[in-house]
């Protein structure tokens, strides 16, 4: 009872159970009475893509838990319609036809929005059957009392192979939806990512090591601005998934370090970079205790791009802003041997 809920809801199986109940604090000096009631929450009519349920709440706790009629393989986003308000958060377990626990977490947004969650639930079916959704909502840190309605749909996905090298772009639609990307290196390979678009979360797994989420380069775990990755040999999948409702359309823009167009010594290079997009990259090779003189000029527009060197392992070497005025330039001694 982490919270101090007057009531609380429990996920149970079949079977005899033991109420222990104790005093919190020193003992009493004389016995204190306690009493308690114990009912149990009712299913709702089995729920298919499209339809929605009203829940209403009692300090939290729910009139029904949901019963969701499921094919194999079909994927779906159960998520409150409208939105949940500021502060509100509803707890959730998902059971398969076996009583299999799936899923579990937290549905909220705005103040619970720092603990991670999400604003829906999103589920693949691994079975054919009903699968149960057992719910408790909290105001703050309080039991919640009123009434949400939550809306089931079925979810879009896309599987394809990905070449490196290639430009693609697409679209989803809600935040359940997910496009993934499968590539495999024969050899270790500095790869460079940019991803761009609308409202997306990028991200990049060894499918061949179970749950190993590739975790090191210019920006850790996620993709969602431009750089280096250093990756081993192995098979991986790029994962797009949309952060809102309606997030407009990602473009996916990828390259090999050695096939990385070179650039120049001595030679200037003019190129229009589009807002918030890194339009273009050029590969140097480069020996350790060389120094290069970076000079950036803004030519026109009204916004200063800014540029990153990056080493041959994924990692910034130097950065800088193309300020409309003053000398922009920056002397780089380069640490190693490689492509940057």
């Amino acid at each position: 009872n982490y919270y101090s809920f007057d009531t609380t809801a429990y996920a149970v199986g079949a079977g005899a159970y033991t109420l222990s109940v104790s005093y919190y604090g020193s003992s009493p000096s004389s016995p204190v009475p306690f009493a308690f009631t114990a009912s149990e929450i009712p299913s709702s009519s089995a729920l298919s893509a499209g339809d929605s349920a009203t829940v209403n709440w009692t300090q939290g706790v729910p009139d029904q838990q949901l019963s969701l009629d499921l094919q194999a393989g079909e994927s779906i986003w159960l998520a409150s319609s409208p939105p949940l308000s500021y502060g509100q958060a509803i707890n959730y377990q998902v059971f398969d036809p076996n009583g299999n626990q799936v899923t579990s977490g937290q549905i909220g947004d705005g103040h619970w929005r720092d603990y991670g969650n999400s604003p829906g639930i999103a589920l693949a079916a691994s079975q054919t059957g009903t699968y149960t959704v057992q719910l408790f909502a909290m105001q703050y840190d309080q039991g919640m009392t009123g009434a949400t309605t939550l809306t089931l749909s079925d979810t879009q996905r896309i599987s394809s192979t990905y070449n490196l090298g290639d430009a693609i772009s697409g679209s989803l639609n809600q935040v359940g939806d997910q496009a993934t990307y499968q590539f495999t290196l024969s050899d270790p390979t500095s790869v460079w990512f940019n991803i761009t678009g609308g409202a997306y979360q990028a991200s990049l797994v060894r499918t061949d090591q179970q749950a190993t989420v590739f975790a090191s380069g210019s920006n850790a775990t996620s993709l969602n601005w431009p750089g280096l990755y250093s990756l081993a040999a192995g098979t991986y999948e790029l994962r797009i998934v949309p952060t809102t409702v309606a997030p407009g359309t990602y473009k996916i823009d990828s390259s090999t370090a050695a096939a990385l167009p070179p650039l120049t010594f001595g030679t200037t290079q003019i190129v229009s970079v589009p807002q918030d997009q890194m339009a273009t990259v050029w590969g140097i090779s480069g020996i350790a205790g060389q120094q290069l003189l970076i000079s950036p000029t803004h030519v026109s527009g009204s916004y200063f791009p800014s540029w990153t060197l990056y080493g041959p392992s994924g990692q910034t070497v130097a950065s800088g802003v193309a300020w409309g005025w003053g000398d922009n330039s920056l002397k780089v001694t380069l640490p190693q041997d490689g492509v940057y």
